[in-house]
């Protein structure tokens, strides 16, 4: 899913687009037991309770790509564990009320959380209204139906003892339990080019820490990629590997250039330019000006990212160029990165950056003074 679809399925947390029907639900304790099981119609629920649902199943929606939202790939292959789990979340969809059980008992055997959290299953069927026309204007008929179920994973933690108001006298509220946004969720089946897509799911992690690599398999038999911060991580030991000495100011620069310049080209799209081994093999080299040893960086490559692409936005400094070194940080815009060079200066290199007027230093504005 992209950042669009994620987006139009988040609206349908709302009361306006509400496309909720069933609700199913269980509380585990500390000592991994469900003690409470509880299935209802969503819409039967009191309009406050309803609120306070929708707002757990939105946040399951929220964070960036690749950081805290994965999609997940369940195609099932020629192994049996894969079509097992494949099978059994296309008749979980379509059969919660009888099957929540088991879903929730592979859910607690898998989550290692030591704390009490509750399991919160929520059926949905949304009315895919028609693309926009040229005027803007969208085709109120629907020509899909988007059958799918939410899945939370909520910390339930202990109130503090307090006394209460409640209009007729002051009451003591001790050992109420709060059930807390999610730390975990999933959607099924993943919403891609606006329909339903049984190969894929959404996953929602609070944290990329946090996630559960048991868990992921228990449900899908699969892992999510790579995220954000670890492409950058792996991406920057191969670049620096394979180009060695060559690794210099110029050539960072040059490589950003043209990420910058492949970004531009693929526009403003919801989906993201993603570049394979063979894109980034031709940027390194090109960028160092030499010729890389090209069974170095597959093996590197292979390792670190398998088969699996890279988003070009987690290599790229958004609007900013920084130069970072033990005792000194210097941040530039891009569109002004020029103006930072390297030169040799009373026999030292230094990186050099015009004097200009307008200029401040700790919010102080100094004006332009050559020193001979």
């Amino acid at each position: 899913m992209n950042k669009k679809e994620i987006a139009e399925i988040k609206k349908t947390m709302s009361i306006e687009r509400m496309c909720l029907d069933q609700i199913s639900a269980c509380y585990v304790n500390t000592d991994k037991e469900m003690t409470m099981i509880d299935d209802k119609k969503f819409l039967s629920l009191p309009e406050e309770e309803i609120f306070k649902y929708l707002e757990i199943f939105k946040k399951a929606f929220s964070g960036k790509l690749d950081k805290n939202l994965f999609n997940i790939s369940i195609k099932a292959t020629t192994d049996e564990k894969s079509w097992e789990k494949q099978d059994f979340l296309i008749k979980l969809k379509s059969d919660q009320k009888n099957l929540h059980e088991t879903l929730f008992t592979q859910i607690i055997e898998s989550y290692p959380y030591p704390e009490n959290y509750c399991i919160i299953l929520v059926h949905g069927t949304y009315d895919v209204p028609g693309a926009k026309d040229v005027d803007g204007f969208a085709d109120d008929v629907s020509e899909t139906v988007y059958e799918h179920i939410l899945c939370c994973i909520c910390p339930v933690k202990q109130e503090k003892a307090s006394l209460c108001y409640d209009a007729q006298s002051i009451i003591d509220k001790t050992g109420a339990k709060r059930i807390e946004l999610p730390i975990s969720a999933f959607l099924y089946p993943a919403f891609n080019d606006r329909a339903a897509d049984v190969h894929e799911a959404l996953y929602y992690a609070k944290k990329y820490e946090e996630k559960d690599d048991i868990l992921l398999d228990a449900v899908f038999a699969s892992m999510p990629k790579i995220p954000a911060e670890k492409q950058k991580e792996y991406f920057n030991q191969i670049f620096e590997e394979c180009i060695g000495d060559k690794n210099t100011f110029d050539t960072v620069k040059s490589f950003q250039e043209d990420l910058e310049t492949r970004m531009e080209e693929n526009g403003n799209l919801s989906t993201p330019l993603s570049l394979d081994k063979e894109d980034l093999f031709q940027m390194i080299g090109d960028a160092a000006d030499i010729e890389i040893d090209e069974n170095k960086f597959d093996n590197m490559y292979n390792d670190m990212f398998g088969k699996e692409k890279i988003n070009a936005e987690h290599l790229a400094e958004k609007n900013m160029m920084e130069v970072k070194g033990h005792d000194i940080l210097i941040r530039v815009k891009n569109t002004t990165k020029n103006m930072v060079e390297q030169q040799m200066v009373n026999g030292k290199l230094c990186y050099v950056i015009p004097v200009e007027e307008g200029m401040t230093v700790n919010g102080v504005s100094v004006k332009a003074e050559s020193k001979k």
